[in-house]
């Protein structure tokens, strides 16, 4: 009966272990999203930025080269 009593025991210890093991792995889950979250969206922020900038510039390149062939003609 006692080693009924211990093996019963030790396999409610491994499963504890197991959750705790489970629960620790969410939340490092979770964690690694909000950080991947607030990455991304800083990342596309300054993305944004700099294809705004590019557009900016081929915008006023277009524009002169404009004004350029406008005045040459």
């Amino acid at each position: 009966m006692w080693e009924l009593t211990q093996k019963f025991n030790n396999i409610r210890i491994t499963e504890g272990s197991q959750i705790t093991k489970g629960d620790g792995f969410c939340r490092n889950y979770c964690v690694l999203l909000k950080i991947s979250k607030k990455l991304l969206s800083k990342f596309f922020k300054v993305l944004g930025q700099v294809l705004n900038h590019f557009q900016e510039e081929d915008l006023e390149l277009i524009t002169s080269k404009l004004h350029h062939l406008k005045i040459s003609q």
